[in-house]
């Protein structure tokens, strides 16, 4: 299978979308400053309701990379990451008017505690988007620590890199005769080892960022607690 550069360029946008906010409001959520306990636990409920959802959207994302890997589909998988991102990017946004909501009511803590899981939430992302790259990078079989036994000789340094590494001038020169080992867009392929210490730190940092989103939420839950 072939990773084109749209796909590393796609993975690499979902990873600003956690952050982005769009000026709206929900239909239930964030339009009226409240000014009661009872208004409060409303919009607290309305964030975890959100939250929820961009769960479920989390989900669908590593779905579809998933179902990638087994069927190569990258028409399939590329509207799948439409759909999601959009998803992330209103639900983002439902939550950031939820959190104006809370420092307007009065509650400036809550609104910090909402800024901080929407931290944690952009940090989860980017660490899912770098694993995902990682392993379709590795699935794609091209580097040369991944040939064991086939002889690379006549083959130029770049050509094992697989395409979303490559600019699009080391493309055409592997592709004709000229050998693109001296291209300077991009460094030299990635050891084993290297590989293998990338894997590991971004899943150590996705599993932190996963602990940390459920931290807060607990935070949430329990202020929600309280107002009842």
């Amino acid at each position: 299978m072939r990773v084109p550069l749209l796909v590393f360029s796609r993975l690499a946008a979902l990873n600003q979308l956690a952050a982005q906010g769009f000026r709206i409001m929900s239909e239930h959520c964030g339009e009226v400053a409240p000014a009661t306990a009872e208004d409060v636990a409303d919009l607290l409920a309305c964030l975890l309701a959100a939250q929820q959802r961009r769960v479920e959207s989390f989900r669908a994302f590593r779905a579809a990379f998933d179902r990638l890997l087994v069927t190569g589909d990258l028409a399939a998988y590329n509207a799948a990451c439409q759909e999601v991102g959009a998803a992330f990017s209103a639900l983002s946004a439902e939550v950031n008017a939820t959190g104006a909501s809370l420092r307007s009511a009065g509650r400036a803590d809550l609104f910090e505690v909402v800024r901080t899981l929407q931290g944690f939430e952009k940090e989860q992302l980017r660490l899912e988007a770098t694993l995902q790259v990682l392993r379709k990078a590795h699935a794609e079989q091209k580097w040369s620590w991944q040939r064991v036994g086939v002889s690379l000789e006549g083959v130029a340094a770049r050509d094992v890199r697989p395409d979303w590494a490559r600019g699009a001038g080391c493309r055409e020169q592997v592709a004709g005769t000229q050998d693109a080992s001296g291209c300077q867009c991009c460094g030299p392929e990635p050891t084993e080892a290297e590989y293998s210490n990338a894997l590991a730190e971004a899943t150590q940092g996705l599993q932190s960022a996963v602990t940390s989103i459920n931290d807060t939420l607990a935070e949430l839950r329990e202020a929600a607690a309280d107002l009842l």
